[in-house]
Formats: C-alpha cells, sequence, structure tokens
C-alpha cells in the first residue's frame, strides 16, 4: 500500500514538473494546463504506441517531469519563482477535484457492461501488450478510438494494473475538462468562482453513472467544450490558440469516433470567432492571415491522426473495417435493411427523445439554459450582449445537427433491435449535453459577471439554481453508485484471484451461473475480460438431463470450476463427483482414468 502511494505521489510529481514548466516558460493559462498536459502525454503516448515504443515515451515523460519538478522547486527555494499563479482558483478548483477522485475511486471495481465489452478490456490489454491493441487481443471493437485508455497507460505502466486507479485516471480527465469552465475566474469576484463550480457539478451530474466507470462520453463533451472556450481567450494570438488547441484537438479525435462530430462544431465555432475578432481591427497582414491558417492546422491535422489510426487497425487487424459495428461503408449507405414498422414509427420516437422536455432531464436543462439566456439578452437593452446571441444560435444548431447525425446512425448503421430501443440514446444525449449545456452556461456567466452590476448576489444565486436544478435527482446516483452485478462482479474477481495463484498456466475454466442467462451477455463479457482468453464454458442451467450430460463433458476438459450460484440441479448432479456439497466457489478439476473428482480450492 505504502509502495503504490509512493509512486503514484512521483507520478503526479512528474506531471506537476510538466505543469510547472507549460505555467512558467510557455505561459499558458493556469486553467487550460490540466487538459493541455493530460491531452499531450496521451498524443505523444498515441504516436509512440504506432511505432512500437509506448514504455520509452511513458518513461521520457515520467523522468523528464521529475527533473522539472525538482528545478522548479529549487527556484521557488531560491525565490525565483512567485507562488502566485498557483493559487488561482481553477488549480485551486483542479486539486480539490483530484484528492475527490482519488477518495471516491479508492478500491472500486469495473461494473458496468461497456467496461467489460470494450473500454475496460482495451485498458487491461494495453497494459499487458506496453502497446496498442492488436490482433493478439480480444478487442471486438476494433476501429474505436483508444485515446482515453492510453492516458490511463501512463497511470498504469508504473503502478500495475488496478480497476480503481484507472477509474481514478479516467476521473482525472473529467476534471481537466471542468478546469476550463473557470478561464474567466478571479478571487476578487467570487461569483465568477462559484458559479463554475456549480456549472461542474452540473455537467457531472448530466450522466453521473457514468462517472464510475470508463465510458467516455462524458470526457468527450468536456474536451470538446474546452476548444472554443481556448480559441475565444486566445482569439487575438493565433499562436498560443494553435500551440495550446492543437493536443487537445488530436486528443478529441482520439477519444471517440464521434469526435469527429465535435472537431467540425467547434471548427465552425472558432470561425466563427475569429470573424468576430478581425472585425474588432487587426492591422498586421500576417495576423489577418495566420489565425485562419491555424485554424486550419487544427481541422487537418486530427484527421491526418485518424488515418494513422485506421491504417494501424488495417496492418493490426486481420479482420477488415467492414467487419467494424458501425462502420459506414457503400453497402450500409444504400441499404438502410430495417422493416417498415420500425421505420413508421422511429421518426416519432426519435423526436421525442430529442425535444421533448418532458421526457429528458437533458431537453429540459437547455430549454432552461436557453430562456435564461434569452431572459439576460431581453434585460440588457442598452448594449446587445453579441457574445450571448451568437453562442445561443450556434449552440442549439450544433444540438439540432448532433441529433440528426444520431439519427442517421440508428437508421443506418445501428441493429435494428437496438435501434427500436434507442440504445445508448441516453448516453449520446448526454454528451451533447455536456458540450452546448456547458458553452452555453459559460457564456452566460461570462456576459452576467462582465455587465450585470445590481443585484448580483440575487441573480447569482438564482443562475446556480437554473443550471443544477434539472439534475439534482442524479445527485443520488453518484453518491450510492447503483449497479446490478456488484456481488456477482465481486466473486468473479476474488474467485479467479485463487485460480490466478493455483499456479496452473492458462487454465480451462467452466463457469456456473444460471442466473445470468438473461443477462444480455454481461457475463460473458465480464468472463472474457477477467481471463483475457477464450479458454472456457459458460453453464447457464443443468435442470434437463441433456445440459447435465453438456456440463459433465465440460468438466472432463477444464481445470476448474467456478460456481457462482448453486441450485439444487447442480448439487445433485455433481454429487457422485465430490466429497462436499457443491456451494458458490472455486473447485478444482482432478481428472484421472476417465474419470474426475472435484476438489473445493481455498
Amino acid at each position: 500500500m505504502f509502495t503504490s502511494m509512493f509512486f503514484l505521489l512521483l507520478l503526479f510529481l512528474s506531471l506537476a514538473g510538466w505543469g510547472l514548466f507549460f505555467l512558467y516558460k510557455v505561459k499558458i493559462h493556469p486553467a487550460f494546463i490540466p487538459l493541455f498536459l493530460f491531452s499531450s502525454v496521451t498524443t505523444v503516448l498515441f504516436g509512440a504506441g504506432l511505432m512500437n515504443g509506448m514504455p520509452s515515451a511513458a518513461n521520457f515523460v515520467y523522468y523528464s517531469g521529475l527533473l522539472l519538478c525538482l528545478i522548479y522547486l529549487l527556484l521557488f527555494l531560491i525565490n525565483k519563482l512567485s507562488f502566485k499563479p498557483l493559487a488561482h482558483p481553477s488549480l485551486v478548483f483542479f486539486s480539490l477535484a483530484v484528492l475527490f477522485v482519488m477518495v471516491y475511486m479508492r478500491g472500486s471495481l469495473f461494473l458496468n457492461y461497456d467496461d467489460f465489452s470494450h473500454w475496460g478490456l482495451v485498458v487491461k490489454e494495453i497494459v499487458r501488450l506496453d502497446g496498442l491493441p492488436d490482433a493478439s487481443t480480444l478487442v471486438t471493437f476494433q476501429n474505436y478510438p483508444p485515446g482515453s485508455a492510453v492516458f490511463i497507460y501512463y497511470f498504469l505502466e508504473r503502478l500495475g494494473f488496478h480497476e480503481s486507479l484507472a477509474l481514478m485516471a479516467q476521473g482525472f480527465m473529467t476534471m481537466a475538462g471542468f478546469t476550463v469552465l473557470f478561464t474567466w475566474s478571479s478571487w476578487k469576484k467570487p461569483w465568477t468562482v462559484i458559479l463554475p463550480w456549480v456549472i461542474s457539478l452540473t455537467l457531472l451530474l448530466v450522466n453521473a453513472k457514468i462517472f464510475y466507470s470508463l465510458l467516455v462520453d462524458i470526457i468527450l463533451g468536456s474536451v470538446a467544450l474546452a476548444v472554443p472556450i481556448m480559441a475565444y481567450f486566445y482569439r487575438k494570438d493565433w499562436k498560443r490558440m494553435l500551440l495550446v488547441n492543437l493536443p487537445i484537438v488530436l486528443f478529441l479525435i482520439l477519444l471517440k469516433d464521434s469526435g469527429k462530430v465535435f472537431l467540425l462544431f467547434n471548427g465552425i465555432a472558432m470561425s466563427g470567432i475569429l470573424i468576430a475578432s478581425h472585425r474588432e481591427g487587426i492591422e498586421k497582414r500576417i495576423d489577418k492571415v495566420m489565425p485562419y491558417a491555424s485554424l486550419a492546422l487544427l481541422m487537418v491535422l486530427p484527421l491526418v491522426m485518424n488515418i494513422l489510426w485506421h491504417t494501424y487497425t488495417i496492418n493490426a487487424y486481420s479482420e477488415s473495417y467492414g467487419d467494424n459495428k458501425f462502420a459506414i461503408t457503400e453497402d450500409k449507405l444504400k441499404d438502410i435493411q430495417k422493416s417498415d414498422e420500425f421505420l413508421a414509427s422511429f421518426d416519432g420516437m426519435m423526436m421525442n427523445a430529442a425535444l421533448n422536455p418532458l421526457s429528458s432531464p437533458h431537453v429540459m436543462s437547455l430549454l432552461v439554459m436557453n430562456l435564461t439566456a434569452l431572459i439576460l439578452i431581453v434585460s440588457m437593452k442598452r448594449k446587445l450582449p453579441k457574445e450571448l446571441v451568437y453562442s445561443v444560435v450556434q449552440f442549439n444548431l450544433f444540438y439540432l445537427l448532433y441529433t440528426c447525425s444520431l439519427y442517421y446512425m440508428y437508421v443506418y448503421l445501428m441493429p435494428e433491435n437496438e435501434a427500436s430501443r434507442l440504445a445508448g440514446f441516453n448516453r449520446y444525449q448526454s454528451t451533447i449535453t455536456v458540450y452546448v449545456g456547458g458553452l452555453l452556461m459559460t457564456s452566460i456567466v461570462y456576459v452576467w459577471s462582465k455587465y450585470a452590476k445590481s443585484f448580483r448576489r440575487v441573480t447569482g444565486i438564482l443562475l446556480a439554481a437554473c443550471f443544477l436544478l434539472p439534475y439534482i435527482g442524479h445527485l443520488g446516483v453518484l453518491v450510492t453508485r447503483p449497479e446490478a452485478h456488484v456481488e456477482l462482479r465481486r466473486d468473479v474477481k476474488e474467485f479467479s484471484s485463487l485460480i490466478k495463484t493455483s499456479g496452473v498456466s492458462e487454465p480451462m475454466i467452466t463457469y456456473y451461473s444460471p442466473g445470468s442467462a438473461e443477462d444480455g451477455g454481461y457475463f460473458s463479457y465480464l468472463i472474457r475480460y477477467e481471463q483475457l482468453s477464450m479458454n472456457y464454458s459458460f453453464i447457464k442451467g443443468v435442470e434437463k438431463e441433456d445440459q447435465l450430460a453438456y456440463l459433465l463433458e465440460v468438466l472432463m476438459k477444464s481445470d476448474f470450476l467456478m460456481v457462482l450460484e448453486s441450485d439444487a440441479y447442480l448439487k445433485d448432479g455433481l454429487s457422485p463427483y465430490t466429497d462436499h456439497e457443491i456451494s458458490e466457489g472455486v473447485y478444482r478439476v482432478k481428472r484421472e482414468n476417465g474419470q474426475f473428482e472435484l476438489v473445493p480450492v481455498n
């Protein structure tokens, strides 16, 4: 325990060293440093992974960061640097948020279905390989970008694989995105500090269940919303706009395929920001041309990164791109492959989910934000807040365009049995809500703090209430962390540890769990993740003679039997093969002369 905490502290110090370098030497705004740093680390490791050099890149970042940390510590001791920039509200927020994440995630396990079907599996395989996943892994969604897993690798490469640490690293990235919301915060103006805290909590509650999993939907939204904020802050400094946003847009494209949609949205937003800043008057010719050239680079380089990832997957896997679940192919575009009944009812179902505030807290939240912005605009009769007007129009347009992209995905790409129940819609909608909602709330607070002169305490409280109330009911989810398979997951982990310490290499394991027969594949993905192999059989029940016969046949080829849920049928069927009553636990299968015996493993 002490050793793990010591190495974790060294990891923090290595990242802090780079953070201090970017703060004092590169002069990046304090609110941007956590996300800029994490995105840069991810981009460097991913680039190294394409060349099979992830461990070397991780070591370079780690040791050079420690050296930088030592140098800046000495500079502080001899009074060459001031501590004042470190007291910026954004860095105070991030420091407290990191502590919260560490306490919240301590001892946590992967529990979400998608952690085992993809996101957690990718992390585990990357740590095992010390590189990007390839054909030797069990990864099935092979075209999914691995950006978040690559970042998590930086923590696990030195400390070893721990699920709670992986969740912590993911949480750190989420909080880094929220830290950008404190761009215009000042201790002299308390509400510019309080309201970003409220916005951060609101965005965390948008889909609180995702926070304690490795799903990237909330991170995708928080990383995407940071780009326009940074671009607006550096709108008259194209060099810093390019420098700060480049690793972040690269990370955006590495998070998820839909990152390309948010790259497009951010390109539109940044174009508007640059055009508006030019109207304010720029004299030098280079300053008229280079901002747009920088914007072009910010759009093109992420697509180059995406091509590199696509090329890697073609070379690393035997399957073609078209074999992937959500691959966009000519055949899918030509043939919808949906029933007439589905097509007749889907439009209404989609419209209700995307636009009805009574059916979705996300829609209700966006409605409240738009009304709040409208009231603020109307109340400012003397000076029209153009920033807020443009934000309302643009970000609502983004929501509609994103909804259209989801419609396309459900109709053309997703299997009908999933599309008919809008599988994953709440997660997808939460991403655009974090992006659009976060930017709308930030725009409202920016304009309010800039122009509001009277009743600031009252209006500040009203703004906080408007932001938070649509999601206040989600607070219980964040606190209680409800999951359906907690006990099953813990039993599998505990029993698997017994097998791992048995000394049997690549064991063949038979799992018995009748309660998992109708779980939608959760248990199958769980045991694949736990074993990282296909050396297993999953028995869902033995109430029939042919089922019992199949179990006996499988056990003759197995090294272990893991019983997650015993029943009378199993006890009776296996009673001739053991001196103990079969209950939940692990049994060693000892074979001899065409027979076998089950011996409990303690």
